[in-house]
């Protein structure tokens, strides 16, 4: 496995974790819950920015 796909794999795994924490929003309290949402933005703003040079 390469190093981009290892990446991708642990940032799916972090945005899963991030996902089941944000459902259980009365287990973990409102500021886990905004933290994780935030944490949970960015992954996902830095997946679908675009590369520089093309995609690949």
């Amino acid at each position: 496995m390469g190093r981009k796909q290892t990446i991708k794999t642990v940032v799916d795994a972090l945005m899963t974790i991030a996902l089941l924490m944000l459902m259980a929003y009365e287990l973990i309290g409102q500021t886990t819950h905004e933290i994780t949402g935030t944490v949970m933005m960015l992954l996902l703003r830095n997946l679908s920015r675009p590369r520089k040079g093309g995609q690949k």
